[in-house]
């Protein structure tokens, strides 16, 4: 056992306290309108919400920036953790292989 009173761990950087910021020195946000139905706008920016029917569009000061809503992908690298060591993909493997992720 180890005797009581005993340091096991210490802080290595000395943090200083931050003051608090006053609320009114805080700049005022824009927040999104809806203009139109399925169309919003944030200062200069213009967005097309997509539909089944549109596939949305951003635009800023009336010029088109994507003809088409961005996709997001939330894949990120593996990491030991995920077991790859271990064959963790073997079963995505099967799925790839089988043309399921073809399209």
């Amino acid at each position: 056992m180890v005797p009581q009173r005993t340091y096991v761990a210490w802080d290595q950087i000395t943090l200083q306290e931050k003051p608090n910021t006053a609320e009114s020195d805080l700049p005022e946000l824009e927040t999104l309108k809806e203009v139109e139905t399925g169309h919003m706008q944030l200062q200069d920016f213009m967005i097309s919400i997509p539909t089944s029917d549109n596939k949305g569009s951003i635009s800023y000061k009336g010029m088109e920036l994507f003809t088409q809503f961005p996709e997001g992908c939330f894949w990120r690298p593996p990491t030991d953790n995920d077991g790859v060591k271990q064959g963790w993909m073997s079963e995505s493997q099967v799925f790839a292989e089988s043309g399921f992720r073809k399209g």
